[in-house]
């Protein structure tokens, strides 16, 4: 064991730490909730489909126009049909060069390109409509009546052709739809208004039909959205469960490499050390406690593997009871206090006396598990904090190293089994890796909730926030895990 310096402090096995009152603590910042993989994936999908429909849109749009101009020509003002097509080829061709620019695989992946997309077609989808609309004026009661058939079936396909992929994006078919329909209905009540009928159409039949067709095609396209939405849906969650199914295979696997490779070496120092206490009995001195040790690595890592087994299961029963966070400090530093010590880190202990109802013995394995890897991955000379204080209901628990810290990427994948940080400069630690991976299952028993904040470089800080555990629960508690 070291002498002077720091960790002095909590080398001495009568005195391995000293609870002191609890200074002010940061309060950790409210983690934001995850984001929902599964809307964001179906988002993506439904505008990686939108978009694929984009060239037969604008070939379909720009033919219809084509039509709509032959319908009216020669009894419409020449120029002005001209005009309006120019307007719609042009806005066809903005609508083309700006899908095109997000047609391009990823892009959608981010939430925030996602909704500046839609906010950029809002207005050219609404544009688009608006010229439809518009179009009433050079062909109701000014064209002969088969004229104006021809031009009302064109314009009812452009209302409806594009709905299979435009009602994917709903505020697209609204934008487009609402503009196209109002003006219609607007040109239809000015223009009989204004004017006398000089044929037999029935204006305000006509003007019904405008908005039943309005709702009609507004009905559909919802239904549209939500059957590739739940199809959407569905792929998705079949992929996660492929996915899930390999990760299992691969934890499996994981799990018969890392037991075997770990458990390989405590059990050949075994086998070594008793041949040769067979040989030479007269080093039982010497042997003796490292027998000891290498029996407690083996029993450390089965008690590791069986509880990690048990948490699995779900048939966890808790022994409730008061649980004095004042001992449970004390009880942490005797069992840590010459862990630290022995690598040279002062292991500080602070906290006014509180009292929660948990089981005593998984609430100190769970924060024990927490200070052991704080401990393991810190370097000597380092500093680690342990501190308990009041919060909101219950009680808050923090865990401050001054360690290798954890890049953002990798704090959700800390918690799985087997992980361990790959970097070059990360010491070489004992165990099989099942540490965090039994916090987070203790979390969810104990009715915990954990964050994690860590720069790279300067440490990471492990906050635990526990409430009272229902007597009357015997079996694990379903509340969440945040990490970030």
């Amino acid at each position: 064991m070291r002498s002077g310096g720091r960790a002095a402090r909590t080398s001495m096995p009568e005195s391995p730490a000293v609870v002191e009152p609890a200074p002010p603590i940061p309060v950790a910042p409210p983690v934001l909730p995850a984001s929902d993989a599964r809307a964001r994936s179906i988002q993506t999908d439904l505008l990686t489909i939108f978009l694929r429909g984009s060239r037969f849109r604008q070939n379909v749009g720009g033919a219809l126009m084509t039509i709509f101009v032959i319908c009216c020509w020669g009894h419409a003002a020449g120029p002005a049909l001209l005009l309006w097509l120019i307007a719609g080829l042009s806005i066809i061709a903005v609508r083309q060069r700006t899908e095109v620019r997000y047609l391009r695989g990823g892009v959608f992946d981010d939430e925030g390109a996602q909704a500046a997309f839609v906010r950029t077609m809002r207005p050219i989808y609404g544009v688009h409509g608006a010229l439809w609309g518009f179009s009433l004026v050079f062909s109701f009661d000014r064209i002969p009546v088969y004229n104006q058939l021809g031009c009302w079936l064109v314009l009812a396909c452009a209302a409806s052709a594009p709905l299979t992929s435009v009602a994917l994006v709903p505020r697209l078919q609204r934008v487009y739809t609402n503009t196209l329909f109002s003006l219609v209905i607007g040109v239809i009540l000015v223009m009989t208004a204004t004017r006398e009928s000089s044929t037999e159409v029935p204006h305000y039949l006509l003007l019904g039909i405008s908005v039943f067709y309005w709702w009609l095609l507004g009905h559909y396209g919802l239904g549209i959205h939500q059957n590739q939405t739940e199809q959407s849906g569905l792929q998705y969650d079949v992929q996660e469960k492929a996915r899930e199914a390999r990760a299992a295979v691969e934890t499996k696997d994981r799990f018969l490499a890392a037991a075997a490779h770990d458990m390989r070496q405590p059990v050949m120092a075994l086998s070594l050390y008793a041949e040769h206490l067979v040989s030479y009995p007269e080093m039982q001195a010497e042997l003796a406690p490292k027998i000891a040790a290498a029996s407690q690595a083996v029993k450390h890592m089965f008690e590791s593997l069986f509880d990690l087994a048990n948490l699995d299961s779900g048939q966890v029963i808790l022994q409730v009871e008061k649980v004095r966070t004042a001992e449970m400090l004390v009880s942490l530093g005797v069992q840590f206090g010459p862990l630290a010590a022995a690598k040279g880190i002062e292991l500080r202990l602070r906290g006014a006396p509180r009292v929660i109802r948990s089981d005593s013995v998984r609430l100190q394995r769970m924060i024990g598990n927490v200070v052991g890897n704080a401990i393991k991955y810190s370097p000597p000379g380092g500093r680690i904090l342990l501190a308990v204080r009041s919060h909101a209901d219950g009680v808050r628990v923090q865990v401050w190293d001054q360690g290798l810290g954890i890049p953002a990427q990798d704090i959700d994948r800390i918690f799985q089994e087997f992980y361990r940080v790959d970097r070059a400069d990360a010491p070489v630690v004992d165990g099989m890796g099942l540490g965090l991976s039994i916090v987070a299952r203790l979390s969810k028993v104990l009715n915990a909730r954990i964050h994690v904040r860590s720069v790279v470089g300067r440490g990471t800080c492990f906050t635990i926030d526990l409430s009272d555990v229902d007597d009357g629960d015997a079996a694990k508690h379903t509340t969440s895990l945040d990490v970030g």
